[in-house]
């Protein structure tokens, strides 16, 4: 489903096909394909998940710019497509905001109408975790010519786009996209562990304390379930320099520090969800 036109350096238009996760969540959502999309990582690209590439920082091929810049263009958009509005789809919005030459993001816009949008919620929620994680392809989108080109980005670039409020999350979002994360932990995770030893000693267990140690480590089982598709991708993408050093070496790890010491507040959803 998902093909994205990519102009890699020194060669010409080619379509690149991503094959797609398997995933049991069944709700597609591939029906918005926009007539000019953004272009995607080739890399992510692979595992058929749609990630915008970042607009490289390269100075206009004019002579006066303006060296004005914005932090809000985000890696979900037109902001008024109706897919983007609900709070658990808005995140993949959220997730990622580049700071950057306001003239670069304008010209951008004018060349593309949208992005090209996960298919379904695994997806969905796997992109929106390495947004939410700065993740920058090692390719970039070049709009300081007349026509916009994808450009291998060089390591010193590279570095820039992981300075601290380069790619970040939307201000005032993490917790909230922590509770996105927490929803769909319970929702997806639970049943593919129910059978875990952990799971029924956190039921089992009358000891407050315990039953607070044991239900971490059945939510932290659950996240480790959902993200395992990508966990390999965040850890190499860690160190060849896409997503900075300074996050937790493990993708679980990054995701579950959104929403540390609330775990309990999943603990009766999640008890529910086992004993129905």
């Amino acid at each position: 489903m998902l093909s994205q036109q990519l102009v890699p350096p020194g060669s010409s238009a080619e379509t690149l096909n991503g094959s797609h996760l398997t995933t049991p969540v069944d709700d597609d959502r591939s029906f918005f394909v926009p007539e000019n999309p953004w272009p995607l990582d080739p890399v992510s690209l692979e595992l058929g998940l749609p990630i915008a590439l970042p607009i490289a920082q390269r100075p206009p091929n004019k002579k006066f710019y303006s060296l004005k810049t914005n932090g809000h263009h985000a890696a979900g958009f037109p902001d008024e497509h109706p897919y983007l509005q609900a709070e658990d789809d808005r995140v993949l919005r959220w997730s990622r905001v580049q700071e950057g030459l306001r003239i670069l993001h304008w010209r951008a816009h004018e060349y593309y109408d949208g992005v090209t949008l996960p298919d379904n919620e695994h997806e969905h929620f796997l992109v929106t975790l390495l947004n939410s994680a700065s993740y920058a392809s090692p390719y970039g989108l070049d709009v300081s010519q007349p026509k916009p080109k994808i450009v291998r980005l060089s390591e010193s670039e590279l570095m820039a786009l992981q300075a601290p409020g380069v790619l970040h999350q939307q201000e005032g979002m993490h917790w909230r996209i922590g509770h996105y994360f927490g929803r769909f932990i319970i929702k997806h995770g639970v049943e593919p562990i129910r059978e875990a030893v952990v799971v029924s000693d956190f039921l089992e267990a009358k000891d407050p304390a315990r039953r607070l140690k044991l239900g971490h480590d059945v939510i932290r089982l659950a996240a480790e379930t959902v993200i395992s598709p990508i966990e390999s991708v965040y850890e190499s993408a860690r160190k060849q320099g896409s997503i900075s050093s300074n996050n937790p070496a493990r993708a679980v790890r990054f995701m579950m520090k959104h929403f540390d010491q609330r775990q309990v507040d999943y603990f009766e959803t999640m008890m529910r969800k086992l004993v129905a």
